[in-house]
């Protein structure tokens, strides 16, 4: 959506007949914001999977331990609700995924 915003605003000026869209705070950009930044590598990685005919585990396994240890790292210019939710996403795949069983 943060992309897409300009083209949104201008769809929405050609149809009279449309209300405008709420107007988004500072607050509400940078939430969204963090959440894009959180979820880009597990939309990326699932966007892969999704691509191959058949996943196997000699694909899954590597995916998932550059997913952990590289594309969900906390760095030093995640918000604090980016770090949050990177936290969460991988208690969740170490919940999903121990002692590398899948």
């Amino acid at each position: 959506m943060l992309e897409q915003a300009q083209a949104i605003k201008c769809v929405f000026a050609q149809d009279k007949s449309r209300r405008t869209l709420p107007q988004l705070t500072w607050q509400d950009i940078s939430v969204l914001e963090s959440v894009n930044k959180a979820l880009k590598p597990v939309v990326d990685f699932t966007d892969i999977l999704s691509g191959e005919n058949y996943v196997t585990v000699s694909s899954l396994l590597p995916m998932l331990a550059h997913l952990e240890g590289v594309l969900l790292e906390e760095s030093d210019d995640d918000s604090e609700m980016t770090a949050d939710l990177k936290r969460v996403i991988l208690e969740q795949m170490e919940d999903r995924y121990v002692d590398d069983t899948i």
